[in-house]
């Protein structure tokens, strides 16, 4: 894969726009869903999940059932960024 980079610049809201050549080559598209992590202070990493079709789908792949209990959310989407960061070589600290 060849090295692309661009500038984005953050706006108010915390939106970003990633330039259109990093999107192609990083293969991302509208209504993706990107995960950022803080390597350290003034560095991040930014992983595009992996596409889902529902929300089924996304429960089935990372072994949870029915609906979460309520804050259950949240340890699903620790587990799905802990499943990502592990697909990249990288560990959560927080969550080893």
């Amino acid at each position: 894969m060849k090295q692309v980079m661009g500038f984005g610049r953050l706006q108010s809201r915390g939106q970003v726009t990633i330039p259109l050549d990093v999107r192609q080559e990083a293969g991302i598209a509208p209504g993706d869903v990107i995960l950022f992590q803080v390597v350290e202070r003034g560095r991040l990493l930014a992983v595009s999940l992996p596409r889902h079709t529902s929300m089924e789908a996304v429960l089935a792949r990372f072994g949870s059932e029915g609906s979460p209990m309520p804050g259950g959310w949240d340890r699903i989407g620790d587990d799905i960024a802990q499943d990502v960061l592990q697909g990249t070589g990288r560990k959560d600290e927080t969550h080893a």
